[in-house]
């Protein structure tokens, strides 16, 4: 249990390196439950690059419990590493466990744009004013009513990123 608070405490600080030697030795001690696991990608391997742990971590969690956290991030990690098939997959299970949750359709909309399905991305990527925790910014321009089937507003708007970020 110690470990474990104390790789929160340096995960929190962004002491990265030092958060996985603790995470490792509170998972020496007792099997880590499956959102720790998760926290462990989010916040430490995924800041660290290390995809194929963060991998490893995610697929290990998933055979834990199948949770709406896993599966966003499993579907963050393939979309990463270019496997959109599969992280789409990883969208429609978190979907079906919580339709409304904004990461998995976040992922989904870049797994989408991704693969040049420009038309299926922009209802989750338009769908981010519904969002709770997402913070809506103001464009200088107004993105496109509907989205092109060609993609140009979506490209052009999520490759400079307006329009949606972190809420503090």
């Amino acid at each position: 249990m110690l470990h474990q608070v104390l790789y929160a405490a340096l995960a929190k600080l962004r002491h990265l390196e030092a958060a996985v030697v603790a995470y490792r030795r509170a998972a020496a001690l007792a099997p880590p439950s499956s959102d720790l696991r998760a926290d462990f990608y989010w916040r430490v391997l995924r800041g660290l690059g290390r995809a194929t742990d963060g991998e490893q971590e995610m697929r290990a969690a998933a055979r834990d419990a199948r949770s709406v956290k896993v599966c966003t991030g499993l579907a963050d990690l393939l979309v990463n590493q270019g496997r959109l098939d599969e992280a789409l997959a990883m969208c429609e299970e978190a979907l079906a466990i919580e339709p409304g949750r904004s990461g998995a359709h976040f992922q989904r909309a870049r797994a989408h744009f991704l693969a040049g399905d420009f038309a299926a991305a922009w209802p989750d990527y338009a769908a981010r004013r519904r969002f709770a925790g997402l913070l809506v910014v103001r464009a200088a321009r107004p993105l496109p009513a509907a989205g092109a089937a060609d993609g140009t507003g979506l490209a052009s708007h999520w490759g400079r990123g307006a329009g949606v970020g972190r809420a503090p």
